[in-house]
C-alpha cells in the first residue's frame, strides 16, 4: 500500500520546477498504521517556501484519491508532517548551466517573473506545467497546474487550441502567432514548440505581450 500511496505523490508536481515531490527529494517518508491513518513525511525546497500550503493541499487531496478497497482507509486521516531534522541543501545554492552562461536557481526564478510577458507552459502530455512572466494581462490560476489544457477551454475553443498544438507537436510549425485588440489593448501571442537538441518536441510555451504602448512609439530615445 505505501507503494501506492509514492505513486499518487508522484501526480504531485512542484509549479515551480516542474518536477514531482517524489524525484524532486521531498517525501522523507510514508507511514500507514493498522487504522489505515496515512503520514507522509516531507520537506521543503527551501526555507519559508510560499507553496508550503499548496504541496501540502495536493499531497492529501492525491492520496485520497486513491481507489479501489484502500480508498475507504486511506480516506480516514492523511497527514502531512514538516521534517526538519534532516538538512537539505537550498536550491537557491544551486546553479544552472546554459549554452551561454549560468544561473543560479534564486536569479533564474527571478528574472522569469520579472520578464514583461506571460508565459505558459505546457508539456508534451499537453498538461500545464508553469505560469511565470509579470505581464499580468490575463490572470492564471496556480488550480490549472497540473491540469490538461483542453479541459480549461471553452467547448467552443478546443478544436482550434487542439490544431495548434498537433501542428507544433507534428513538426509541421514551429511557431503560431495571433494578435488582436481586447479590453482597449493590443495583444501579441505566440505558441511556440519547445523541441530538444535532438529535435524531440517537448511541450508547447506560450508567450503574450501586450504591446500597445510599442506601438505608441514615436522619433527616438538615446537618452536618460
Amino acid at each position: 500500500m505505501v507503494n501506492q500511496v509514492i505513486g499518487q505523490l508522484q501526480t504531485v508536481i512542484d509549479p515551480e520546477l516542474l518536477v514531482n515531490v517524489v524525484d524532486l527529494g521531498l517525501i522523507y517518508g510514508v507511514d500507514i498504521d493498522d487504522e489505515g491513518n496515512c503520514l507522509v513525511t516531507m520537506t521543503l525546497t527551501t526555507a519559508g517556501c510560499p507553496l508550503n500550503d499548496y504541496l501540502n493541499r495536493e499531497i492529501r487531496q492525491a492520496v485520497s484519491q486513491l481507489g479501489g478497497n484502500e480508498a475507504e482507509n486511506y480516506q480516514k486521516l492523511v497527514e502531512v508532517e514538516q521534517a526538519e531534522e534532516k538538512a537539505r541543501p537550498a536550491l537557491t545554492d544551486s546553479f544552472i548551466e546554459f549554452a551561454e552562461g549560468s544561473l543560479s536557481y534564486e536569479q533564474l526564478s527571478a528574472v522569469l517573473d520579472l520578464l514583461p510577458l506571460d508565459l505558459v507552459f505546457v508539456d508534451k502530455d499537453d498538461v500545464i506545467r508553469y505560469f511565470g512572466g509579470s505581464c499580468g494581462f490575463y490572470p492564471h490560476s496556480k488550480n490549472d497546474l497540473s491540469m490538461n489544457l483542453f479541459s480549461i477551454h471553452m467547448p467552443k475553443s478546443v478544436s482550434k487550441v487542439k490544431a495548434i498544438v498537433d501542428d507544433l507537436r507534428s513538426g509541421r510549425k514551429d511557431k503560431h502567432a495571433f494578435w488582436f485588440e481586447v479590453r482597449g489593448r493590443f495583444v501579441y501571442i505566440q505558441y511556440l514548440a519547445v523541441r530538444n537538441k535532438a529535435g524531440e518536441y517537448l511541450g508547447v510555451l506560450e508567450v503574450l505581450q501586450d504591446i500597445t504602448d510599442l506601438r505608441a512609439l514615436q522619433g527616438k530615445k538615446k537618452e536618460l
